[in-house]
């Protein structure tokens, strides 16, 4: 079952920041780390075609206003003849508790690591209205889990990212 989990997470991963508004420039660069542990159900669709669901949980760590924050992110994964691709979507969380969101893709190896990006869909607060996006580096197949985890379906990653964000306020 571990060859069919992902993510991430995302993409994220998808990022918020610990500075209030006024402290943030309208845009600008990020890039920084992210790590995470999900659960997933895959299934047999078919001889060569493979689905699942995954929700995943974890935390960035780099420039605001991409700095330490939560987030959670929900996504589906496929693989079709050894062509695995996941995508999904996360909310963040900063330290204040203003909330970003972001969509995800990547496509994966097929050792679960994989190249994705992620778009910034607005948030709430000084997140209202912010666009931009980023592209990431996954690792998940780098990691192992104990026998118990991998038979509960529990996955870990970390992951580099960089990109640009914009504030409409």
């Amino acid at each position: 079952m571990r060859s069919y989990m992902l993510t991430i997470s995302t993409a994220v991963i998808a990022l918020t920041t610990t500075a209030i508004a006024s402290d943030l420039p309208k845009e600008g660069k990020v890039n920084g780390t992210f790590s995470s542990v999900g659960t997933f159900k895959a299934m047999a669709v078919g001889k060569i075609f493979t689905a699942g669901i995954f929700d995943e949980n974890g935390i960035g760590l780099g420039t605001p206003p991409l700095d330490h924050v939560t987030y959670r992110c929900i996504g589906v994964y496929t693989n079709l003849n050894g062509v695995a691709k996941a995508e999904g979507r996360c909310v963040n969380t900063d330290p204040s508790g203003d909330q970003f969101f972001g969509e995800f893709t990547v496509d994966l190896d097929s050792n679960n690591n994989g190249k994705g990006k992620n778009v910034y869909l607005g948030g709430t607060g000084k997140f209202e209205g912010m666009g931009g996006g980023h592209n990431y580096v996954l690792h998940g197949g780098d990691f192992k889990v104990s026998p118990e985890l991998t038979a509960a379906s529990t996955y870990v990653q970390q992951g580099i990212f960089e990109g640009e964000y914009k504030l409409n306020k």
